[in-house]
This record gives C-alpha cells, structure tokens and sequence, in this order.
C-alpha cells in the first residue's frame, strides 16, 4: 500500500526471472501488476506511478486528516495509516483531540490554511476528515458486556474508550462550530460544522487500492 501510495513500480516476479532468462534488463511495463487482492483489475499502480511521473504531488493532496482513538487488527495501526495518508500527501494532525472542543478548535484552523478538498473531487467543501475504525467500537461495547460495565462511557484519553466515542466526539465538534456560526457575523460561518466528515479507515484503503479518491457515500458517518 505504501509504496502504491507513493507511485512506485510494483511488478510480478515474473519480470525477475524474464530478465535472469534472457541475462538482461527487460521493459517493466508489461510486468506491472494490474492492482492487488481486493482491487484485482484497477490499474491504480499504473495510474499511482504515472501521476507521480507527472510532477503529482501525491492523492491525498489538499486533504486534511486526523486519527482519533484506537484501530484493532485486521485493520493497520494508527501509524501505519498516518503514513499512508502522508505518504499520498495529506496534510495529517497528531495534536490532542479527546474532546469536542480541541476538536472543533482544529476543524476551525483548518478552515483558515490553504489545503481543502480539490474543487473537482468527490470530497469538496470537507475541510477536515476524521479517519477512525468502527470496529474498535464494536470491541470496547463486547468487553464492556463481558466485564459487566456500562456499554457507554465519557471521553477521555485512554485507548478503547476514545475509539468508542469518536461519533460523538464528531457530533459534539460539529455542534459547536454550527453554535459559533449562528453567534458570528459571517454568513457562511454557519457551513463550517458540515465540513468535518467522519470516514471509517477502509475509505483510506480503497482509495489507495484504487488510486482514486472515492465518494465518502456508504463509507460517510452522518453525524
């Protein structure tokens, strides 16, 4: 994924033992792999390398990110996906977001940089996109049932319990950017809370399994 996400060559084995065979450097081209197990006939490794030969300055360009809370196996480490996401060029923020105000407080700064979703992207008008797992959600709710503690708890830092906030922790943010809106003398102040997008971290991945920035449709956390 990483080296996809950077526009390298992927090539089959094949390529090797074609040029062991004839003793020489073949063409890559006809050996590069035409996409990967759950994008079998994309082409994204084509299109990734291409781009970046083109002067691209990588797919998640102009994309504002954050990763709150934990991710569980099978889905990457938090630092595996924040290096995918850097290395497809998005802009990503590390900070402290364990409550909705630091969490709006960031959705406002990044409101006032220059990186925004591309005009001509299916994400346009996003200005900061919280990338987090789902099912972490799902784990902290079973373990909570099994050690007999409540299936809800409030937000604080510690992992597992974030994860399973971070809906709300969304909401909270957007509620108090629409708040500040309805208060300021800005008229569309008010659009900023719609620009925080909530996406699970399989978007991530099928966009870069597909080199392609897909529509946050059925992937989009409505909060």
């Amino acid at each position: 994924m990483l080296i996809r996400g950077e526009g390298c060559w992927i090539l089959s084995f094949d390529w090797i033992e074609t040029c062991a065979h004839v003793k020489q450097r073949v063409e890559e081209e006809g050996f590069e792999v035409a996409g990967c197990s759950t994008a079998p006939a994309s082409y994204a490794p084509r299109r990734a390398r291409l781009s970046r030969e083109a002067g691209s300055l990588g797919l998640f360009n102009g994309l504002n990110m954050c990763f709150p809370g934990n991710f569980v196996f099978p889905m990457p480490s938090k630092d595996e996906l924040i290096s995918l996401a850097r290395a497809g060029g998005a802009s990503v923020f590390n900070r402290d977001i364990s409550n909705p105000t630091s969490l709006a407080r960031l959705a406002k700064e990044c409101l006032t940089t220059e990186l925004s979703a591309p005009a001509d992207g299916p994400l346009y008008g996003a200005n900061l996109l919280i990338i987090y797992d789902p099912k972490s959600k799902q784990q902290t709710s079973k373990s909570n049932a099994i050690s007999g503690a409540p299936p809800r708890c409030d937000v604080d830092i510690h992992e597992g319990r974030l994860t399973s906030e971070v809906e709300e922790l969304a909401i909270g943010a957007r509620k108090i950017l629409a708040d500040q809106g309805s208060e300021s003398s800005v008229t569309n102040s008010c659009s900023d809370a719609s620009r925080i997008v909530l996406l699970p971290a399989s978007w991530l991945i099928d966009c870069i399994a597909h080199y392609r920035i897909l529509p946050a449709g059925q992937h989009n956390i409505p909060t």
